[in-house]
């Protein structure tokens, strides 16, 4: 089961997300991000967009892969409620690919909440515990 929660920071927005596997804690670490930005609830599956990221190891790969999120909200207007992640590959060498369902972005359909400047490096972790994945990330608002 995947799920996040937003943590207690002093000037940023920190984000714990879980799954029973690494992917289903990055697919909730992407749902969170929306979740800062607007209504994710409100989002319809209208589109799949493909997204691919690298990274030479585990948290550099969720780097890549939350700023990757922040640049197509920006550019391309897109926003999304769910995804679909694999990631293959070993240290020195991951890769996430994703399918991302969303649609267009709306101010009168989704809302505005906070814009997400940048992901950052800061107090990340990216934990085994139990069986259960955990991610820890904080973004720059």
């Amino acid at each position: 089961m995947r799920g996040y929660k937003f943590l207690e920071h002093t000037a940023d927005i920190k984000v714990e997300a879980w799954g029973d596997s690494l992917e289903e804690a990055f697919e909730a670490a992407a749902m969170a991000l929306t979740d800062i930005s607007v209504n994710r609830d409100r989002v319809d599956k209208k589109i799949v967009k493909n997204i691919e990221v690298e990274g030479f190891d585990l948290e550099s790969l969720l780097y890549n892969w939350i700023e990757e999120l922040i640049v197509i909200l920006d550019i391309d207007k897109l926003v999304f409620n769910d995804f679909k992640v694999v990631i293959t590959g070993e240290p020195d060498n991951y890769k996430l690919s994703a399918e991302a369902y969303g649609e267009k972005y709306s101010k009168n359909k989704h809302g505005y909440k906070v814009h997400v400047k940048a992901m950052t490096y800061h107090e990340m972790e990216i934990k085994e515990y139990n069986g259960k994945y955990i991610i820890r990330y904080v973004v720059d608002i």
